[in-house]
């Protein structure tokens, strides 16, 4: 993250838990991280991110981290967790024992880079899957 050569300034511990100023294009915008520490196996739903606390106030995470935008339109948000990519997977068909099995082959920070991991995946080289598993994969693979 520090090493972007886009990087034109840090924030840490302001109203997101970081703050990234990028210059791309000769044009600066915002980019506000959300680290996530809870060591829960489930994946965060769109339900999880923007439930509220007070159901009249904007306390939820979406909103507190649109509010928290001060620098104008193209602001970028994202949430960065301990939680694994994989446990995500779910979602797009890949049962948990799959996902678990297919670490080797995702990336397991950033949940787009996964998919498109998942998409290229040979599965010829799933040599530990059985036939069920690989056909799963398959099946899945151009559905996301």
């Amino acid at each position: 993250m520090i090493g972007d050569p886009r990087i034109v300034q840090v924030e840490c511990e302001t109203s997101d838990d970081i703050t990234r100023i990028l210059r791309f294009e000769g044009r600066e915008f915002p980019e506000y991280v959300q680290v996530k520490t809870t060591d829960r196996d489930k994946n965060w739903t769109a339900t999880e991110i923007a439930s509220r606390a007070n159901k009249n106030a904007p306390t939820s995470l979406i909103e507190k981290s649109l509010l928290a935008d001060k620098h104008g339109p193209g602001a970028r948000f994202r949430i960065v967790t301990r939680r694994s990519v994989n446990a995500s997977l779910d979602e797009y068909g890949i049962p948990n024992q799959i996902a678990r099995k297919l670490i080797p082959y995702l990336d397991q920070y950033d949940l787009d880079r996964a998919l498109q991991d998942l998409r290229a995946v040979d599965v010829n080289q799933l040599t530990d899957f059985s036939d069920f598993e690989r056909s799963l994969v398959t099946v899945v693979q151009p559905t996301i």
